[in-house]
């Protein structure tokens, strides 16, 4: 019987002893709040570095699952790196200089893609745009035409004038519809320019709107070397102009001197009638040495 209560005795002891080393490791084991630094704290597997109070709190129940959530990235960077060179290293960690630790940066690391994908779409979009429509605007339906472009020499083509009708003439615009050949022959006569230079005529189609303009450019410049005469003389200029799709035709003449310092002037504009099939009209009277 002695030994009977002997060995219940040993026993309940034992037990007695389990329950009070239960209680001490369960005490260990959240009394998180004795440690008073973070490398210590986030050693511990049980407790977690609470940076609001710089307090090392113990992680327990809904708590633990949240923190495991939201600070998962922080406490590996926290335990992997203790030096700042090798947290840099790590594109999802960044070393906070306040608090001397490497701390988890995904959730940042994220917002700057973001912000960076978009900033580049927009740029590019906006650059593009711009170039490619200003690019396209500029000089948009203009197409030289002309064929054939000859000038005279100083009295005009006609060689029958004499000296006084070479002197004193009416500047005119001669026209030509050729349309079996498709084409318009334009004489402009009776340019009153210097004896010295370089006469051009070019012709050009500007589409504006749904009408197409045609422009006969007509250009005087100085000889090689700036030369120019102290003598003004009649001249004439000549084009042809590839035309069949319609019975009239919008015609704008324009004139530039280059050495003059002015910009290019306009002549003569109108819209000219082609049903007649040629015609002469009339740009300035007595042009030249009329007294």
């Amino acid at each position: 019987m002695k030994k009977t209560y002997g060995v219940m005795l040993l026993m309940l002891l034992a037990m007695v002893f389990a329950a009070v080393s239960c209680m001490e490791d369960e005490e260990t084991e959240t009394d998180c709040t004795a440690i008073d630094n973070q490398m210590d704290c986030e050693a511990d597997d049980a407790c977690l570095w609470n940076t609001d109070t710089n307090a090392c709190e113990a992680v327990t129940g809904e708590g633990e699952g949240e923190g495991e959530g939201e600070g998962e990235g922080d406490h590996s960077c926290s335990l992997d790196y203790d030096n700042q060179t090798d947290c840099d290293a790590d594109v999802n960690c960044i070393w906070n200089t306040d608090t001397n630790a490497c701390e988890y940066d995904g959730a940042e690391g994220e917002g700057e893609g973001e912000g960076e994908g978009e900033g580049e779409g927009e740029g590019e979009g906006e650059g593009e745009g711009e170039g490619e429509g200003e690019g396209e605007g500029e000089g948009e339906g203009e197409v030289e035409v002309g064929l054939n472009p000859l000038g005279s020499e100083c009295g005009g083509f006609v060689e029958s004038q004499t000296k006084d009708e070479v002197m004193c003439t009416d500047e005119m615009l001669a026209w030509n519809f050729d349309s079996e050949n498709s084409k318009i022959n334009f004489i402009n006569s009776g340019i009153f320019l210097n004896c010295c230079g370089i006469r051009t005529i070019q012709a050009f189609e500007n589409t504006i709107g749904e009408t197409p303009v045609y422009e006969l450019r007509e250009t005087d410049e100085p000889e090689a070397g700036g030369g120019r005469c102290n003598c003004m003389c009649i001249f004439d200029l000549a084009i042809d102009v590839p035309f069949s799709s319609a019975s009239s035709i919008d015609l704008l003449i324009t004139r530039e001197v280059t050495d003059d310092e002015a910009e290019p002037y306009e002549v003569w504009s109108g819209s000219i009638d082609l049903t007649p099939g040629s015609g002469n009209i009339l740009i300035e009277e007595e042009v030249g040495w009329c007294d």
